[in-house]
């Protein structure tokens, strides 16, 4: 049985491999307190991991620089001042020292508090898989875990990595040999990780909601976003088939737009004509001329 998943063409290929499914989540965190005398070599602990994380998306940044060039290398700057970031390192010492939380448990609260801001900020959207993949290293550094592979791929294989989301460190680390598609549930074409997928040649749609519950392990997989393609006039009429396309993106993209455009107060320009007159309203739309909508005032 074939089933079609549909989602946003973020990088141009095609793709036919089977499905890996990557599931990155937020390793469970003991809720653990610390003694008085303790506080400190907690805070230790935490500073000591922001170093170690700060340093690791460093030689990612190095990796991207070589691999797609400056602009795309920007990415990590980006996420080490989000690691780094001052304010929220300060909210975690401060659970440590009054509540006496170990530093993982303060900061899986505080990381789970601000994630729960940035979901509601329309935003800030984008940008929840880059604070994802940094709150999962720094968790698995005060765990004292290894990042470990992800994923294992036979040396002669090829697959499409299926997540629920993409981070740009993620993306970077895979390999163009093996892993030939991306397929993310999460993200739009403004994501670190589309950016990325695209300037490293790796066929991507996002947004394809219900992917991980919908696609097995090692189902065969066919993905697609061309730039240009050429279809059998035949081949459509024969199997009743179709091509569809909508030039201004998903609802996604027209919720991000509009919400966008009441922040700015930018208005749209329209031509307004009264409900008696609206056969000649329909006249000037089809006809091209209108600038740029037409609309009709029933009061």
């Amino acid at each position: 049985m074939t089933r079609v998943f549909r989602g946003i063409g973020v990088s141009p290929g095609v793709a036919w491999a089977p499905a890996l499914l990557i599931r990155w989540d937020f390793p469970q965190v003991p809720d653990r307190t610390v003694q008085p005398d303790q506080v400190e070599q907690e805070v230790t602990r935490l500073r000591e991991a922001v170093d170690y994380v700060v340093s690791h998306l460093q030689e990612l940044g190095e990796r991207v620089l070589h691999r797609a060039g400056p602009e795309e290398s920007r990415i990590f700057e980006a996420q080490i001042l989000m690691a780094q970031d001052n304010e929220f390192l300060k909210s975690v010492e401060t659970l440590i020292r009054k509540n006496l939380f170990s530093a993982e448990t303060a900061y899986e609260f505080r990381a789970l508090e601000l994630r729960s801001l940035w979901s509601g900020a329309t935003r800030l959207r984008d940008r929840l898989a880059d604070l994802h993949a940094i709150q999962m290293r720094m968790i698995h550094r005060l765990l004292g875990r290894t990042e470990s592979e992800l994923w294992s791929v036979q040396p002669d294989e090829q697959v499409i990595v299926v997540a629920h989301e993409l981070s740009p460190g993620l993306t970077v680390q895979l390999d163009r040999e093996h892993v030939i598609g991306l397929v993310s549930e999460e993200g739009t074409r403004t994501a670190h990780a589309a950016i990325l997928a695209h300037s490293l040649g790796i066929p991507a749609v996002m947004g394809a909601t219900g992917a991980l519950a919908g696609i097995p392990n090692g189902t065969m997989l066919l993905i697609g976003a061309v730039e240009s393609m050429q279809v059998s006039p035949l081949f459509l009429l024969m199997g009743d088939r179709s091509v569809k396309g909508w030039y201004s993106g998903t609802s996604i993209d027209s919720q991000d737009t509009l919400a966008f455009s009441h922040r700015s107060g930018v208005k749209s320009m329209n031509e307004v004509f009264p409900l008696e007159r609206a056969g000649e309203a329909y006249e000037r739309m089809v006809s091209g001329k209108a600038r740029f909508r037409v609309v009709l005032n029933v009061e």
